[in-house]
């Protein structure tokens, strides 16, 4: 649309709540995406109760990064929250803790940064065991 002009916009759903954005960046690569997700999950002790773990996890929200890199939670409830950013043949980017208040937008002041993962190489001179035998 041209500045000055008038368009339509399309439906626009609003959705009550909160809102968590941020972007994704890709070092030495770029976003993919159909396979960068990113996946905000509420910070709570489950106390070492498995039920308990699950219900928690069951309350994550997932969206996908766009091709840009921007992404976007909405109705979000007020919390405490753990975000991850997935993309195949990187290491997860994490940024936690995310405070999110009430019918406010939460933005990440970085960009959350996807590397590959580094490989390394162990070798255990002289080799031995848990007995100390060679």
């Amino acid at each position: 649309m041209l500045a000055g002009k008038v368009g339509e916009v399309g439906p626009v759903e609003l959705k009550r709540g909160a809102s968590v954005a941020g972007w994704v960046a890709v070092e030495e690569g770029a976003i993919d995406a159909g396979s960068c997700h990113a996946r905000l999950s509420l910070l709570v002790g489950s106390g070492g109760n498995v039920q308990l773990a699950e219900k928690i996890a069951q309350t994550a929200m997932d969206v996908r990064v766009r091709k840009d890199g921007f992404f976007q939670f909405s109705a979000v409830p007020p919390g405490t929250y753990s975000l991850e950013v997935r993309q195949k043949g990187f290491a997860p980017g994490t940024v936690s803790p995310i405070e999110v208040s009430p019918r406010s937008e939460t933005s990440l002041r970085e960009p959350v940064t996807l590397r590959r993962p580094f490989q390394i190489e162990l070798a255990i001179s002289p080799p031995i065991d848990w007995l100390d035998r060679h």
